[in-house]
């Protein structure tokens, strides 16, 4: 209209083709190839809704955009747009496109998804660091799936259609899920195993031996667990708490670590020693011994040499178990021995001493003690026990004398307390310089009696002992002593 056409010999109208139909063999829609087709127009017809798909061979999937319900479907053979116009619309049929999977979840490899009405079979597909495709059939208790390599991964599921009157769904997706990496520089030093921390990480499972423990930091101490004696390998991977993260792999120590055996049948000897049995403990390098209280303590004690109770331990009630000590990288100590219990009382005892005889003052209900005399460093002990709490003591050598009392333990429910502040008993040296001249008996003076105001006692031994006292140096001898003879 609105002139002379020009040019429009030899246009051609396409014949439609036939056959549409669903191929429930390959899974799609198809139609009968017609020859030399520039390609074909699937139109899908939902209402007011039309959607195109053009395709270059006689079949086709339904698209996405083609959504859940029923839809009119025809196929138009396409043109070479210059002398040849498309068919028309041909054997036109009606297909329907099943729901999308609602409430699909993913948490730690396992696939859920609510069950769409009348339909037994899914298809997976997983895309990422791997990707594979799997048909399952519906289950509650959910799909499944592996994940070998590190990395990103969606997974998609598909209601599977009949292919007589339906087709497979749109995708319902799970996305932004992470496979963790294997943790790196795995090491043990003094029990205790580390590694480097790793992003998205929320913490780590140990695995030692068949048992499993959980840390949310990277490290781990082996002695906290309880091992029993014995040779463990040991592995270490990342896990999180996110249901869309994936655990890493296991990674193992480079090499097994040996558990020593904890000692058996500890006492306490003599209130100053631990006999304990080591039959079961392998090759330790030595003990700790561990005391808990409202303090804790502990010590460490070569193998062979003899283990002592701690001298500075506070009064108190402790329970005291031992761990035996290994030195080597890949030697981890024991687990606790079977502990004992004991107190260390609190010494209210008092020593008082006169003329020789040394006396303890007891409080409480305790009956045995230890009296402790030191001079010039070398201590002498005395047991005494109630009633007779006295005890006598020769003061052999001048000098100061330091003197004290403790509870005495019966190694079994309570020790030897701490001792008390000492009392200092002092031998006076002896007078030097002593001589009889003109009727007088004369000696040098000594310092400490001067200073203390002491007094000297000089006896005269004869037939009959005479005994005077003097805070002087010089003595006047009486005639009456000098009627007789003596040794002064």
């Amino acid at each position: 209209i609105g002139g002379d056409p020009t040019n429009v010999d030899n246009i051609v109208v396409l014949s439609g083709t036939s056959g549409i139909k669903l191929d429930a063999e390959n899974r799609r829609l198809t139609w009968d190839a017609v020859d030399n087709a520039n390609g074909y127009a699937v139109v899908y017809t939902k209402g007011e809704i039309i959607v195109r798909q053009v395709v270059s061979d006689n079949f086709a999937t339904t698209p996405d955009s083609v959504t859940e319900g029923d839809w009119i479907v025809g196929v138009k053979v396409a043109g070479n747009g210059t002398n040849e116009i498309d068919s028309p619309i041909s054997n036109l049929i009606t297909i329907t496109k099943l729901p999308i999977v609602s409430n699909v979840a993913f948490d730690k490899g396992v696939l859920t998804f609510d069950k769409v009405d009348g339909v037994s079979n899914y298809r997976i597909v997983v895309s990422g660091a791997d990707e594979y495709e799997k048909e399952v059939e519906y289950s509650t208790s959910g799909v499944t799936l592996t994940f070998d390599s590190v990395g990103e991964y969606s997974v998609s599921v598909y209601a599977l259609g009949d292919y007589v009157t339906t087709v497979d769904s749109n995708a319902g997706i799970v996305e932004e899920i992470i496979k963790l990496a294997q943790i790196q520089d795995l090491s043990i030093y003094k029990n205790v195993l580390n590694w480097s921390e790793m992003a998205l990480a929320t913490g780590y499972n140990v695995m030692i031996g068949e048992n499993i423990y959980d840390t949310d930091t990277n490290s781990f101490d082996l002695t906290t667990v309880g091992l029993e004696k014995g040779v463990y390998s040991v592995k270490v991977k990342a896990i999180s708490d996110n249901a869309l993260i994936l655990d890493g792999e296991y990674v193992s120590l480079s090499n097994q670590i040996t558990v020593l055996g904890a000692v058996n049948d500890v006492t306490i000897v003599d209130n100053t020693k631990f006999a304990f049995d080591t039959a079961n403990v392998g090759n330790a390098s030595g003990y700790r011994v561990y005391y808990v209280g409202n303090e804790n303590f502990d010590e460490f004690f070569a193998s062979g040499d003899e283990v002592k109770l701690l001298t500075t331990l506070p009064s108190g009630d402790y329970e005291i178990y031992m761990v035996s000590v290994g030195d080597d990288q890949y030697i981890v100590n024991s687990k606790p021995s079977a502990s004992i219990n004991v107190n260390k009382p609190v010494n209210q005892s008092t020593v008082t001493h006169k003329s020789g005889v040394i006396t303890v003052t007891a409080t409480g209900e305790y009956q045995n003690y230890i009296v402790s005399i030191v001079h010039n460093d070398v201590a002498v002990y005395k047991y005494v026990s109630a009633p007779n709490l006295a005890t006598s003591y020769e003061f052999v050598d001048a000098g100061e004398y330091y003197i004290s009392v403790c509870v005495r333990g019966d190694s079994n429910t309570f020790i030897n307390s701490d001792y008390s502040t000492p009392i200092v008993v002092t031998k006076l040296n002896a007078v030097t310089g002593l001589k009889v001249k003109d009727n007088k008996v004369i000696f040098e003076e000594n310092e400490i009696v001067k200073n203390n105001d002491f007094e000297y006692e000089i006896v005269f031994v004869g037939t009959t002992d005479k005994v005077f006292t003097t805070k002087e140096t010089t003595f006047e001898i009486s005639e009456e002593l000098m009627a007789d003879t003596f040794e002064v």
